[in-house]
């Protein structure tokens, strides 16, 4: 039972630990000899879940872009590079339906990544204000250590935390300090896109429940702000104002030069090695920096429509149990307006970003169904209980 542990550990290390190649090395060491003991003692793909097929086939048609696709940029970054990144991605999706499939394992998928994720917020914020005060926006920690990736995996754990407590209804301090650390995070990075998609996520998970916990949630953000003003007014002012002059960030440009490339390969794409020929004042050949564009650049027309039927495969199947997850899958589909990249790469914050969320989606429609005809409270609760149930393994090597 206990390599079945090392999925958690590795979700919580990759917050933690920084510089970041540490981690992936960690992972290289570990989670492909996971994945390849489990296979071997028996775990066998559950083929009927459409929407792990679909996730994998998102994942192969990424990488096997890498055998036509070219690079407009005249970069040529190295294919063995991203063939690993593809492996990397592929280890991972399947390392966590393999996990998933024990409950004990599970059980400390959500409570590693907020551990995880507040100790990378308190060494973000404590380096940011110990060392590297005189830059208005923070650059995170690790893993986390870009403004709008971290601001990213912050959103993601802040409604993840949010909806652990609302179904655990428990250690409601822990809680709470961890919302405020996430809250901080993407304060002190400015980070527009995972603001807003947090304030989203938060609505949607607020949706069911009761006016009291409204009232409760209102209040607090209203008064956390006002705090925040008044104990730092001129901080407060200058980060408004840094998000004002940032404008969009040459993302129009960058936009109009990528819609023009994908108009002469649209169908296959151009491959994960690409960067746009676009140059740009300190920004020379960028991605994207649109996770829906990414896909039709990279991925091309069927790679956009792996992804298409992957959502929608989740999608129709969810019911008013779901909420968290849809809240929770929110976050990566409203921030990849603004920003994301490639969904094959890694070990990287694309994952904490995009197929956790999406993970976690699959494993509870896969382990968890919500009763139809119900919804609320009552669904968080019933689901909530379910998951200390011991459920039979699907690995006869248990």
């Amino acid at each position: 039972m206990w390599p079945n542990f090392i999925l958690p550990v590795i979700l919580a290390s990759g917050l933690l630990i920084s510089p970041w190649p540490v981690w992936g090395l960690l992972f290289y060491l570990t989670i492909p000899a996971y994945v390849l003991y489990r296979l071997c003692a028996g775990w066998r793909l559950p083929w009927r879940d459409p929407s792990i097929l679909f996730g994998l086939a998102l994942i192969l048609w990424s990488t096997a872009a890498l055998a036509w696709g070219h690079d407009p940029s005249g970069l040529n970054a190295s294919k063995w590079h991203w063939l690993g990144d593809g492996l990397s991605t592929l280890a991972f999706f399947l390392a966590w339906l393999i996990a998933s499939d024990y409950e004990k394992s599970l059980a400390w998928f959500e409570p590693a990544l907020i551990i995880g994720g507040a100790g990378n917020a308190i060494f973000a914020i404590a380096w940011h204000f110990l060392l590297n005060s005189t830059n208005l926006r923070m650059w995170g920690w690790g893993i986390s250590g870009q403004p709008v990736l971290g601001g990213a995996i912050m959103a993601m754990l802040f409604v993840l935390t949010l909806d652990h407590l609302l179904r655990s209804r428990k250690f409601l301090i822990p809680h709470l300090a961890a919302l405020a650390l996430f809250a901080g995070f993407m304060l002190l990075s400015n980070s527009r896109g995972p603001i807003f998609a947090a304030a989203v996520g938060t609505v949607c998970l607020l949706r069911q429940e009761s006016p009291r916990i409204w009232l409760c949630t209102a209040i607090a953000g209203l008064s956390a702000a006002a705090m925040v003003f008044l104990l730092f007014p001129g901080w407060t002012r200058n980060m408004i104002a840094d998000a004002v002059s940032r404008g969009s960030d040459f993302h129009i440009l960058i936009w109009r030069a990528t819609i023009a490339a994908i108009s002469l390969h649209p169908i296959l794409g151009y491959g994960p090695t690409a960067r746009l020929s676009l140059v740009i004042p300190n920004l020379p050949h960028p991605f994207p920096h649109n996770f829906y564009l990414s896909l039709l650049f990279y991925s091309g027309a069927i790679g956009f429509a792996l992804f298409l039927a992957l959502i929608v495969s989740l999608v129709m199947r969810a019911g008013c149990g779901h909420i968290g997850r849809v809240a929770l899958c929110l976050v990566p589909l409203i921030t990849g307006l603004f920003d994301l990249g490639q969904v094959m790469k890694g070990p990287a914050a694309i994952w904490y970003i995009f197929w956790v969320p999406i993970l976690f989606f699959i494993t509870e429609l896969r382990h968890r169904p919500s009763s139809s005809g119900t919804g609320g409270s009552h669904d968080r609760q019933t689901i909530s209980s379910n998951l200390g149930r011991p459920r039979p393994s699907r690995d006869n090597g248990h």
